[in-house]
């Protein structure tokens, strides 16, 4: 790696992998808490809607994930690394990314978390102040929401959530775009969101498929020691009325749309990333990818339905 880069890996990053988690109990499993999220006003007959502690209410529709998810295991509380594939399950998992890139380059790897202990299972987290999980797949992604009693969101829902109250509708063009708008307004606005860094994968000189799975591609940080890929809530203005934070940029979020295709079918990436061009909206979504696919972009977020028992009279 040239030292004019002056680009730092740091495994540090990684000291956020603790023991334990707040919004665990003593038996290992995530608390159920809620949060009022609707004023009586909005609510239809004087009820208030609930949502699950760390998500918003999206016009009484449903409810997501106020930052991009981290994961715990579900059997512990402890915290998986940010920065490795959370499955002890599939052919590519934590420790195939850890045996087979340790020796390359002779850079450190990033430390590892809960996802090395044999019996792991992934739950999602939102919560500010943690660096987001990457290298999610949407098979993972959907067991992490599963398990906390959310599910992922659709590509409306997310979008809905992305553009704010008064954004444009979800309608795609003759052309399959969405209309342009961002977490903020209608109008860019420089640095709002985390857009515009350097690409990992150019910096380590990695190209194919499987060299997209060096975890270390996930923990760069630049020459004064920010990450890359920064903590949730760390860009304050790249948010909207609902209370959404990092809808754009930071990392890619799947979603549940799938598409038919051969010989897999294709997952939805919407968001954007940290290194994608600064002007990137909530329109942005991508179909290149298989349905296992993932890097060290691809993060997600849950949704969850507005039903019976979210309403308070």
């Amino acid at each position: 790696m040239k030292s004019k880069n002056k680009i730092l890996l740091s495994s540090l990053l990684l000291a956020s992998c603790s023991n334990s988690v707040s919004s665990v109990n003593s038996q290992g499993n995530p608390e159920t808490k809620v949060e009022e999220t609707a004023s009586e006003e909005q609510a239809s007959n004087s009820q208030k809607i609930l949502c699950p502690e760390g998500m918003a209410n999206i016009e009484d529709k449903f409810c997501i994930d106020r930052y991009e998810a981290s994961i715990i295991d579900q059997n512990t509380g402890a915290e998986a690394s940010p920065h490795y594939m959370p499955t002890q399950e599939l052919i590519y998992d934590a420790d195939w990314q850890y045996n087979k890139f340790k020796s390359l380059d002779n850079l450190p790897m990033p430390l590892r978390g809960a996802e090395q202990n044999p019996d792991f299972k992934p739950a999602a987290v939102s919560q500010a102040g943690k660096i987001p999980a990457t290298y999610i797949g949407r098979y993972i992604a959907e067991q992490a929401c599963d398990y906390v009693g959310k599910r992922l969101c659709s590509h409306q829902e997310w979008y809905k959530a992305c553009v704010g109250p008064n954004g444009p509708a979800f309608k795609k063009n003759k052309q399959e775009k969405l209309p342009e708008a961002y977490p903020y307004g209608l109008q860019y606005q420089s640095g709002k969101c985390n857009l515009g860094q350097p690409w990992p994968i150019k910096i380590l000189g990695r190209s194919t498929n499987w060299q997209m799975k060096d975890p270390r591609l996930s923990a760069l940080v630049d020459k004064n020691g920010l990450p890359f890929k920064r903590a949730t809530g760390s860009f304050p203005e790249c948010t909207n009325e609902y209370g959404v934070y990092d809808m754009v940029g930071n990392a890619h979020e799947i979603v549940s749309d799938l598409h038919e295709a051969k010989p897999f079918k294709k997952v939805t990436f919407v968001g954007s990333h940290y290194a994608r061009p600064t002007t990137e909206s909530c329109a942005e979504y991508t179909l290149d990818h298989g349905d296992f696919y993932t890097d060290y972009s691809v993060g997600f977020r849950c949704c969850t339905d507005i039903t019976k028992g979210n309403i308070k009279p």
